[in-house]
Protein backbone atom coordinates (compact mmCIF):
# COMPACT_ATOMS: atom_id res chain seq x y z
CA UNK A 1 0.00 0.00 0.00
CA UNK A 2 1.35 3.71 -1.06
CA UNK A 3 2.71 5.30 2.09
CA UNK A 4 -0.34 7.96 1.36
CA UNK A 5 -3.22 5.75 0.20
CA UNK A 6 -5.25 7.08 3.52
CA UNK A 7 -5.05 11.01 1.95
CA UNK A 8 -8.50 11.51 0.05
CA UNK A 9 -10.50 13.49 -0.47
CA UNK A 10 -12.84 13.35 2.74
CA UNK A 11 -9.56 13.13 4.66
CA UNK A 12 -8.07 16.73 2.79
CA UNK A 13 -11.73 18.75 3.63
CA UNK A 14 -11.47 17.63 7.13
CA UNK A 15 -7.79 19.17 6.98
CA UNK A 16 -8.73 21.92 4.91
CA UNK A 17 -11.66 22.40 8.30
CA UNK A 18 -8.99 21.75 10.41
CA UNK A 19 -6.87 24.48 8.93
CA UNK A 20 -9.94 27.20 9.38
CA UNK A 21 -10.56 26.36 12.61
CA UNK A 22 -7.78 27.64 13.87
CA UNK A 23 -6.79 30.55 11.61
CA UNK A 24 -7.27 33.11 14.24
CA UNK A 25 -6.51 36.55 12.39
CA UNK A 26 -7.34 38.10 16.12
CA UNK A 27 -4.78 36.06 18.10
CA UNK A 28 -1.98 38.40 18.18
CA UNK A 29 -4.06 41.20 19.35
CA UNK A 30 -6.88 39.94 21.45
CA UNK A 31 -5.27 40.92 24.63
CA UNK A 32 -4.55 44.53 23.33
CA UNK A 33 -8.37 45.11 22.04
CA UNK A 34 -9.89 43.06 25.29
CA UNK A 35 -7.55 46.33 27.09
CA UNK A 36 -7.12 49.63 24.81
CA UNK A 37 -11.21 49.06 23.00
CA UNK A 38 -12.89 47.57 25.79
CA UNK A 39 -11.00 48.84 29.26
CA UNK A 40 -10.47 45.82 30.55
CA UNK A 41 -7.27 45.38 32.79
CA UNK A 42 -4.81 42.21 32.68
CA UNK A 43 -6.29 40.97 35.94
CA UNK A 44 -10.20 41.21 34.36
CA UNK A 45 -9.31 39.91 31.25
CA UNK A 46 -7.47 37.04 32.81
CA UNK A 47 -11.07 36.44 35.05
CA UNK A 48 -12.53 36.73 31.50
CA UNK A 49 -10.41 33.57 30.15
CA UNK A 50 -11.14 31.59 33.33
CA UNK A 51 -14.44 31.64 32.75
CA UNK A 52 -14.40 30.61 29.82
CA UNK A 53 -11.81 27.72 30.35
CA UNK A 54 -14.44 26.71 33.28
CA UNK A 55 -17.44 26.67 31.00
CA UNK A 56 -15.01 24.77 28.36
CA UNK A 57 -14.03 22.23 30.86
CA UNK A 58 -17.53 21.55 31.96
CA UNK A 59 -19.07 21.32 28.63
CA UNK A 60 -16.86 18.65 27.36
CA UNK A 61 -18.58 15.42 28.73
CA UNK A 62 -21.96 17.39 27.29
CA UNK A 63 -20.95 17.88 23.68
CA UNK A 64 -18.78 14.36 23.30
CA UNK A 65 -21.80 12.77 24.21
CA UNK A 66 -23.94 14.61 21.42
CA UNK A 67 -21.17 13.63 19.44
CA UNK A 68 -21.49 9.58 20.05
CA UNK A 69 -25.45 10.20 20.30
CA UNK A 70 -25.52 12.34 16.98
CA UNK A 71 -22.75 12.34 15.27
CA UNK A 72 -19.54 13.95 14.56
CA UNK A 73 -20.94 15.94 11.77
CA UNK A 74 -23.43 17.23 13.49
CA UNK A 75 -20.75 17.97 16.84
CA UNK A 76 -18.91 20.70 14.47
CA UNK A 77 -21.61 22.01 12.89
CA UNK A 78 -22.83 22.68 16.47
CA UNK A 79 -19.74 24.14 17.62
CA UNK A 80 -18.93 26.63 15.16
CA UNK A 81 -22.84 27.85 14.56
CA UNK A 82 -22.19 28.45 18.43
CA UNK A 83 -18.89 29.90 18.01
CA UNK A 84 -19.46 32.07 15.15
CA UNK A 85 -22.03 34.53 16.51
CA UNK A 86 -20.47 34.98 19.79
CA UNK A 87 -16.93 35.99 17.92
CA UNK A 88 -18.71 38.34 16.08
CA UNK A 89 -20.66 40.01 18.69
CA UNK A 90 -17.48 39.80 21.09
CA UNK A 91 -16.16 42.88 18.97
CA UNK A 92 -19.34 44.95 19.77
CA UNK A 93 -20.14 44.51 23.28
CA UNK A 94 -18.21 46.66 25.98
CA UNK A 95 -20.48 45.42 29.12
CA UNK A 96 -18.37 42.77 31.59
CA UNK A 97 -21.38 40.64 31.89
CA UNK A 98 -21.88 40.26 28.15
CA UNK A 99 -18.03 39.58 27.46
CA UNK A 100 -17.96 37.07 30.18
CA UNK A 101 -21.14 35.38 28.48
CA UNK A 102 -20.28 35.41 25.24
CA UNK A 103 -16.78 33.73 26.19
CA UNK A 104 -19.02 31.43 27.82
CA UNK A 105 -20.73 30.83 24.43
CA UNK A 106 -17.99 30.67 22.54
CA UNK A 107 -16.24 28.01 24.93
CA UNK A 108 -18.89 25.77 24.94
CA UNK A 109 -18.75 25.97 21.01
CA UNK A 110 -15.34 25.04 20.99
CA UNK A 111 -16.05 22.01 23.40
CA UNK A 112 -18.31 20.49 20.48
CA UNK A 113 -15.05 21.09 18.04
CA UNK A 114 -12.65 19.54 20.85
CA UNK A 115 -11.83 15.95 19.56
CA UNK A 116 -15.08 15.65 17.75
CA UNK A 117 -12.08 16.29 14.23
CA UNK A 118 -10.47 13.81 15.48
CA UNK A 119 -13.03 11.39 16.47
CA UNK A 120 -14.83 12.04 12.83
CA UNK A 121 -10.82 11.02 11.35
CA UNK A 122 -10.64 8.00 13.44
CA UNK A 123 -14.07 6.74 12.18
CA UNK A 124 -13.59 7.50 8.47
CA UNK A 125 -10.46 5.54 8.76
CA UNK A 126 -11.73 2.18 10.58
CA UNK A 127 -14.58 2.48 7.91
CA UNK A 128 -12.04 2.64 5.57
CA UNK A 129 -10.22 -0.19 6.54
CA UNK A 130 -7.03 2.13 7.00
CA UNK A 131 -7.53 2.63 11.38
CA UNK A 132 -3.56 1.29 11.70
CA UNK A 133 -2.89 5.10 9.73
CA UNK A 134 -4.71 7.45 12.33
CA UNK A 135 -1.53 8.01 14.14
CA UNK A 136 0.25 9.32 11.43
CA UNK A 137 -2.85 10.92 9.61
CA UNK A 138 -3.85 12.88 12.91
CA UNK A 139 -0.14 13.95 13.29
CA UNK A 140 -0.84 15.60 9.85
CA UNK A 141 -4.14 17.21 11.35
CA UNK A 142 -2.27 18.92 14.22
CA UNK A 143 0.35 20.03 11.99
CA UNK A 144 -2.04 21.78 9.75
CA UNK A 145 -3.52 23.08 12.73
CA UNK A 146 -0.28 24.29 14.22
CA UNK A 147 0.49 25.49 10.80
CA UNK A 148 -2.29 27.31 10.53
CA UNK A 149 -2.37 29.22 13.79
CA UNK A 150 1.14 30.57 12.87
CA UNK A 151 0.02 32.05 9.80
CA UNK A 152 -2.58 33.54 11.02
CA UNK A 153 -0.60 35.01 14.02
CA UNK A 154 1.47 36.43 10.99
CA UNK A 155 -1.21 37.86 8.89
CA UNK A 156 -3.69 38.74 11.43
CA UNK A 157 -0.41 41.37 13.52
CA UNK A 158 0.77 42.37 10.01
CA UNK A 159 -3.27 43.44 9.65
CA UNK A 160 -2.99 45.19 12.13
CA UNK A 161 -0.10 46.83 11.89
CA UNK A 162 -1.64 48.27 8.29
CA UNK A 163 -4.79 49.26 10.07
CA UNK A 164 -2.94 51.23 12.70
CA UNK A 165 -0.66 52.77 10.50
CA UNK A 166 -2.93 53.75 7.80
CA UNK A 167 -5.14 55.42 10.34
CA UNK A 168 -2.07 57.45 11.86
CA UNK A 169 -1.57 58.58 8.08
CA UNK A 170 -5.22 59.65 8.46
CA UNK A 171 -5.11 61.53 11.53
CA UNK A 172 -6.40 64.88 11.47
CA UNK A 173 -8.40 64.00 7.93
CA UNK A 174 -12.25 64.11 8.34
CA UNK A 175 -12.37 60.15 7.43
CA UNK A 176 -10.57 58.06 9.43
CA UNK A 177 -10.28 54.24 9.37
CA UNK A 178 -12.24 52.92 11.86
CA UNK A 179 -12.71 48.76 12.40
CA UNK A 180 -13.22 47.26 16.36
CA UNK A 181 -9.75 46.25 16.76
CA UNK A 182 -8.17 49.78 16.80
CA UNK A 183 -7.11 51.03 19.17
CA UNK A 184 -9.57 54.37 20.62
CA UNK A 185 -6.48 56.57 20.30
CA UNK A 186 -5.52 55.82 16.68
CA UNK A 187 -9.54 56.45 15.99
Amino acid sequence: MKNHAWLDSTIILLFIYSFFTKFHLWMPIYVLYLQQERGLSLATIGIVEGIGWVAAALAEVPAGIVADRFGRNRALMVGAFVMAPAMVLYAYTDWFPIICFLQIVWSVGGSFLSGADQALLYDYLQESGLGNFFSKAVSYQLAIMRIASALAGIIGGCLFHQGTAANKRSRGKKERISHPFLPKYLK
